[in-house]
């Protein structure tokens, strides 16, 4: 190993690092969101479920079988546990938990990119997912959506490794994959169509064996297809058991409860208005490229770039495999050919299918984080192919074989430019000869120029690329930071940025906004009189559920505080967040806010001196 490379080696290490270091160090800056209380809620009943069932209380057992929700509970229960043992509050000690899954599905992209592309592709896609401001907004706050997200993609990885150390699945493989693929399952139990995507390759992997080979049926079956199926069978046993362990609601019948929630889950009735291009509409109405559109506006340009790279580079080997199947009469593919497409139809995917189904969603983009790894991982591999083609083209000494390479996917030469991988398209089998590809220390190196720095020119070309991206990320990096903690609210300079995507599309839609507010309303207090406020009894009312306000409020003041819903007439004070212009429902003096880059997220309202007339609930669209 060169000592350029050992060093190396170290830049994912230290992406992860810094990413682990900032996340417990502002944990605690961010709000409570909608569903962290729902799903705390049902991870304590989840909890007490279980707990009947070791006291051996049959009725308690069935009682909380019956209340049970639909969704499994791999988060919330793992949640109410850790919960008991933390020396933290209930809500940071959540932020900790989601943030942990955040850094691990960060992890799960170092791991699958450098399984197909080395160092570089590793640190690349680490980094496109660590910087996608949605992202990082959501893992401190988002108690199903992340979970699901790194689980999506640790099951790809699986499936990745099936694919180059194919036949030789060890059960070691086979466990993991099953009890990451359950736990999945056991976060929405929509990940159980990861099983499909498996069996549709491995379907096609046998299929290509079969025309290539053409092995007599009964042969082919003993040798191939039986060891494959019974060891994809074995996994799916081992998800469905786990699946099942954090699943109260499917104990009575499983089979029937889980197709019924798959169903209620897939078409979630949502009639609450959604922002949506400067109207509210309801989102059973809203286009049915409404995420993808949020995704363009919601993406910085440095991935866009990437993707758009990928997509040319996409198109050129479909192009040269097209060619080689009319020229010689069939197209030969590497495994990492092979784990690419397996990515790339992980993210396409899901996203025709939602507008083949016509989905309801909302929230930007937050039903479909899971494609967001996957894709961070096709990015960094695109970014890593974009630099070796310019260096490539910009050197005057670069190999005289180079135009000779069978660029794949997303990656320069049939093997992604590791010259330790064997190239499968000289052997029998298009898909699944060879044994698996070691040494991703070549894939580092692959990925440099030849004969690097022998003239200016060449140098100056090294470094056009990296130049570019950083310069793209300058301003998403500053957003990100004037933003903090509300990274998720990051809109792209397509939609104007926040400060004007803010009249024209859902930003601060988790009202995480009323942790600070609460901090703001207590200064404000503290600094009135104290005739004003000692022994007093205040009314606050808000509009949005009051757990998300009233959970950050101190109970050491010289005031009582009784935090209401929708009543407004008696209440001294109104405090609300944004989302939905609840804002704009009361009268009252503005007397303190919560902004980022000078647009208010929530506003403190005093009523106490405002006539009878005043007090009534209204909505006026000029109202602050």
């Amino acid at each position: 190993m060169t000592p350029s490379l050992a060093s190396s080696r170290k830049w994912p290490c230290l992406l992860l690092l810094a990413l682990v270091v900032l996340a417990a160090s502002t944990v605690t800056d961010y709000g409570y969101s909608w569903d962290e209380q729902v799903r705390a809620t049902q991870g304590e009943q989840k909890l007490e479920y279980y707990q009947a069932i070791l006291s051996g209380d049959r009725d308690r057992v069935r009682q909380l079988g019956q209340r049970a929700d639909r969704y499994p509970g791999f988060f919330d229960l793992n949640l109410a546990l850790l919960r008991r043992i933390s020396p933290m509050n209930d809500v940071d000690t959540g932020h900790v938990f989601a943030a942990v899954f955040g850094v691990l599905g960060t992890v799960g992209v170092w791991k699958i990119g450098g399984l197909i592309g080395g160092i570089p592709v590793a640190f690349a896609g680490a980094a496109f997912l660590a910087l996608f401001p949605a992202w990082y907004g959501h893992m401190f706050i988002n108690p199903k959506d992340i979970p699901f997200a790194t689980g999506y993609i640790w099951s790809l990885f699986c499936f990745s490794l099936w694919i180059r150390n194919y036949p030789k699945i060890t059960l070691k493989l086979v466990t993991a994959t099953g009890l990451i693929v359950g736990a999945t399952m056991a976060v929405r139990v929509g990940g159980a169509v990861l099983y499909c995507y498996m069996g549709l390759f491995a379907l096609l992997a046998l299929g290509a064996i079969a025309l290539k080979e053409k092995p007599e049926p009964g042969a082919f079956l003993k040798m191939i297809a039986a060891p494959l199926g019974m060891k994809c069978a074995a996994s799916f046993a081992i998800s469905a058991t786990v699946l099942l362990a954090y699943w109260p609601a499917a104990h009575r019948n499983p089979f029937s409860h889980a197709t019924e929630s798959l169903a209620a889950v897939t078409n979630f009735a949502w009639e609450l208005p959604v922002l949506f291009q400067g109207s509210y509409m309801p989102a059973p109405e809203l286009p049915a490229t409404f995420v993808h559109q949020i995704l363009l506006l919601t993406s910085p340009f440095g991935i866009l770039l990437a993707w758009f790279a990928g997509a040319v580079f996409a198109v050129s080997w479909l192009a040269n495999k097209w060619k080689d199947y009319r020229e010689h009469g069939g197209a030969s593919l590497t495994r990492e050919n092979v784990i690419l497409v397996l990515l790339a139809f992980s993210v396409l995917f899901p996203l025709y299918y939602i507008v083949l189904r016509n989905s309801t969603l909302y929230n930007g983009i937050r039903h479909m984080m899971f494609v967001l790894p996957p894709a961070a991982v096709l990015a960094g591999y695109a970014a890593v192919r974009l630099h070796r083609y310019v260096c490539e083209r910009g050197s005057a000494e670069r190999r005289a074989d180079v135009a000779d390479e069978d660029s794949p996917v997303l990656a320069g030469g049939p093997t992604g430019g590791n010259p330790s991988i064997k190239d499968d398209s000289s052997e029998t089998n298009p898909v699944v000869t060879g044994g698996p590809a070691t040494g991703n220390s070549g894939a580092a190196e692959g990925t440099e120029t030849a004969d690097p720095g022998k003239s200016a020119g060449a140098l100056a070309f090294r470094f056009v690329i990296p130049a570019v991206f950083i310069v793209l990320y300058l301003p998403v990096v500053s957003a990100m930071i004037r933003l903090h903690p509300y990274q998720y609210v990051y809109y792209n300079a397509l939609a104007g940025g926040f400060p004007n995507a803010v009249e024209r599309y859902e930003t601060e839609y988790w009202v995480t906004a009323y942790r600070e507010t609460a901090d703001e309303f207590v200064a404000y207090l503290d600094s009135l009189p104290d005739e004003e406020t000692s022994g007093r009894r205040f009314i606050v009312n808000m509009e949005h559920p009051t757990y998300l306000f009233s959970v950050f409020l101190p109970d050491d003041r010289p005031y009582d505080l009784q935090v209401v819903r929708s009543q407004g007439e008696p209440a001294d004070f109104y405090v609300a967040a944004i989302s939905w212009e609840a804002h704009r429902y009361y009268y009252g003096e503005i007397v303190a806010t919560v902004e980022r880059m000078g647009v208010p997220l929530a506003y403190i309202k005093d009523r106490r001196h405002l006539r009878p007339e005043q007090r009534v609930m209204h909505y006026d669209p000029e109202e602050r």
